[in-house]
């Protein structure tokens, strides 16, 4: 039975989860703020999004060692893990 016909019988759909930490949304800022997006800026989003116990610092330590500032690091690694 195709996944349509099966939710219009049983009156049920499918859920994907949503992860709520999002690299994108770290990376997002980088951009918004004017930091062009580089490799490893893109590796420290996607350690902030990790959701270990260390994802914050991982995050914040790679962007500020690729000269991108305290204040907009912090934005976006809170963006990762939010």
């Amino acid at each position: 039975m195709a996944p349509a016909a099966s939710a219009a019988v049983t009156g049920k759909t499918a859920t994907t989860p949503v992860k709520p930490a999002s690299s994108g949304q770290c990376q997002y800022v980088l951009i918004t703020s004017g930091y062009p997006l580089t490799t490893a800026r893109a590796q420290a989003c996607e350690n902030g999004a990790s959701g270990s116990w260390i994802s914050f610092d991982l995050c914040y330590i790679g962007l500020t060692g690729t000269n991108v500032t305290d204040y907009v690091a912090t934005l976006a690694c809170n963006a990762a893990g939010d």
